[in-house]
Formats: structure tokens, C-alpha cells, sequence
């Protein structure tokens, strides 16, 4: 078989699978492949790149980047069943963490498991297009993804917090890492778990980041299939998940 063909046999979605409703912003899709081993196998068998190997790097971590093709394959239908009408997608991507890896241009805004603040992928703009994230777990055990609060909201719609965690940020880089507190502005308000072949979904104006512990090690990382997709506004009070 060809590369293309494997990745059609082994990675079907499950388009039976039962959707849960964390909170309005937040969900988890069960049962995501139909053979989760087989599909992690496969994926996780894909070659792989480090993104920090310029000093200039964007990304933690290690990743593969998936054609484009395949993002309509395994998302299109489950997302049109469930209410979720893609406008704009990117490329699906196989993302690898593991404890201490370099962080993203060296910021406190990038996960490691050391100190670790969160971030945001998009502000939410009432005259914009919604964007979201979808990420499943590949791993046979659980991983959990952390939300949070900046001065009690949620939700970011303008650029403060990001002129905040800059500020911040050029504050305490000459400290070490391990010294540096969170600032009070800043409190977790939900830590979601999630199983092997289940997968969130989540508003990416959330102020979130990966939970990165010790055990995950560049031999043996946390691996997840990622994928980004937008939705227009105006459409989004349509576009929630109905219960399959």
C-alpha cells in the first residue's frame, strides 16, 4: 500500500462517536478513530521534525505535518454532523511535547512543564470569523489541557493580555525559570482531561496551554493530532455541537 492508502486504512474516523459539552466553549469528542491503535501506531510512526533547531523557532517540540487533504478526510464529516461549519482549515499536524524542551523563542508563553504561562491563538472579534482547535490524544493514557483566567475573563477579545505577558515577560527574563511565580492576574479555572482516542474541541480566544509533566521525554512524548479550523461569526450561535 501506499503512504496515502496506509493512512486511509488505518486512521478512519468514527462517526458514531458521542460528543460531551464541557462547558459553551469546551468539548470533548469520544471515540475519535475507529481503531485507535491502529491509528496511533500509524501516526506515531510518521517522520518527524524538531521545530527549535533554528534559534529563531516559532514552536516547541517536534512535529509532522499531515497533507491538506487528509484534515477534510477526518474531520469534514464529523464536524458537518455535529453542527460545525469549516469555512477556513489548516493542515492537520502531529505535535510532540516532553518535559524541559525548548520553549518557543525562549517565552514563558510556550509549554514545558517549568513555568509556564498561558496563551491564546486567536482574539475573538464580534465582526471576525470564530477560531477553533481540535486536538486528539494519541497516547494510551490521559492528558490534560489547562484553561484560564486574565483578570477574570476568559475569553480574550483585544490585545492585553498579550501586552501584559509581554511586560511580564521582559520583566523576569533574567530570572531563573524555576524562581518565576505566576502573576495574580492570572488563575487556572478549569483543567480538562481527556482519554486515549478522545479529543477537544475548544474556542482558541481561551486562554489555555498543555499540561507538560516530567514523564513525557523526547524518546517518549505526549503526541497529539492537532488541527485548526475557523467558523464565520455570525453563524456561530448555529454552530454548536448537537449530542449524536
Amino acid at each position: 500500500m501506499t503512504l496515502s492508502e496506509k493512512f486511509k486504512e488505518y486512521c478512519k474516523p468514527n462517526l458514531n462517536s458521542k460528543v460531551r459539552e464541557i462547558d459553551d466553549e469546551i468539548y470533548i469528542i469520544e471515540d475519535f478513530f475507529i481503531d485507535p491503535i491502529k491509528s496511533s501506531n500509524f501516526l506515531k510512526s510518521l517522520d518527524r521534525w524538531d521545530c527549535d533547531d533554528l534559534a529563531n523557532s516559532t514552536k516547541s517540540g517536534m512535529e509532522c505535518f499531515l497533507p491538506f487533504w487528509s484534515s477534510t478526510y477526518l474531520m469534514s464529516d464529523i464536524l458537518k454532523k455535529n453542527n460545525f461549519f469549516v469555512i477556513s482549515d489548516d493542515k492537520c499536524i502531529i505535535n510532540m511535547h516532553y518535559y524541559q524542551m525548548k520553549k518557543r523563542h525562549d517565552s514563558y508563553l510556550s509549554s514545558n512543564g517549568t513555568f509556564d504561562m498561558p496563551h491564546h491563538d486567536h482574539i475573538s472579534k464580534n465582526n471576525n470569523m470564530e477560531a477553533y482547535v481540535l486536538i486528539v490524544n494519541l497516547n494510551e493514557f490521559d492528558i490534560r489541557t489547562n484553561f484560564w483566567q486574565f483578570n477574570d475573563k476568559k475569553k480574550m477579545d483585544n490585545y492585553d493580555y498579550i501586552n501584559f505577558s509581554s511586560n511580564f515577560i521582559e520583566k523576569n527574563k533574567n530570572k531563573n525559570i524555576f524562581d518565576v511565580k505566576m502573576p495574580k492576574e492570572i488563575k487556572i479555572c478549569n483543567e480538562v482531561n481527556y482519554k486515549f482516542n478522545e479529543a477537544i474541541i475548544y474556542n482558541s480566544s481561551l486562554l489555555h496551554n498543555a499540561s507538560v509533566i516530567k514523564d513525557y521525554t523526547k524518546d517518549d512524548p505526549r503526541v497529539t493530532l492537532n488541527y485548526h479550523f475557523y467558523t464565520e461569526y455570525e453563524n456561530k450561535s448555529n454552530s454548536k455541537f448537537t449530542y449524536l
